[in-house]
């Protein structure tokens, strides 16, 4: 677990590999990172790599470097990009550039939050969850069910602007979001969504509180629905 603090923001990434993977001696498939250049530009990712894909934590490491790569450029320009379309292409090319021709072997999900300048970027494509305070507006980001057939869609061979979804969002002064692997995030129900990012926010405020033993008991405890590898991270921002 890692914890990030700065003038205007707090933020923590945790990650636990689950038992599926334990058991068999693979190692953990997601892959997340929070990188900031001051106050006012940082970033928080997580990518899932899929089970069935040979290379998936190659092509979830990828997912995180191309997103952390292209927000260095963003922040230097000290704005976000309006054309959403545009940002989508770029990160699916970018991904291909990192991985080999056989896209599928390194399919993975991908989750982003980018900040710069009170612009807010909130990203997805395939399964996963992003739940957001921005102003003290809840906005929500979770896989499309309408598009499911046997799977999850994913970096990989196949990519359709309408399987990834891009939102642009006005900041004023402060946000709260987190964003969870599936593994966490399909077993968070629907009403609690809210009320976890309540929650985080009041322990990452709390210096007596130990963030890391609150989530290890928590995330233990999925293990008996899920052994899906966990990941989790959190921002707090406020002008």
């Amino acid at each position: 677990m890692e914890f990030f603090r700065g003038g205007k923001y707090n933020a923590f990434i945790y990650s636990r590999i689950g038992q599926n993977h334990e058991m068999v001696g693979q190692e953990n498939q997601d892959c997340l990172a929070f990188e900031r250049v001051n106050d006012d530009a940082w970033f928080l990712a997580i990518a899932d790599g899929v089970s069935s894909a040979v290379f998936a934590k190659e092509g979830a490491q990828a997912a995180v470097d191309v997103i952390c790569r292209m927000f260095i450029e963003i922040a230097e320009s000290d704005s976000l990009p309006f054309n959403t379309d545009e940002l989508k292409v770029k990160i699916v090319r970018n991904w291909r550039v990192l991985t080999a021709s056989d896209w599928d072997k390194y399919a993975t999900t991908l989750n982003f939050v980018m900040y710069v300048s009170h612009g807010l970027l909130l990203g997805q494509i395939g399964d996963g969850l992003i739940v957001a305070n921005i102003d003290g507006v809840p906005k929500m980001m979770t896989d499309k069910k309408d598009f499911y057939s046997t799977e999850t869609f994913a970096l990989g061979n196949m990519v359709k602007k309408s399987m990834f979804t891009i939102e642009r969002i006005n900041v004023r002064k402060e946000v709260e979001v987190y964003m969870a692997s599936d593994g966490i995030g399909k077993e968070i129900a629907d009403e609690s969504r809210i009320k976890l990012g309540k929650y985080l926010k009041d322990m990452i405020l709390q210096d007596n509180v130990s963030i890391e033993e609150e989530l290890d008991t928590w995330v233990i405890g999925l293990e008996r629905k899920n052994g899906d590898d966990k990941s989790i991270g959190f921002v707090r921002w406020e002008e």
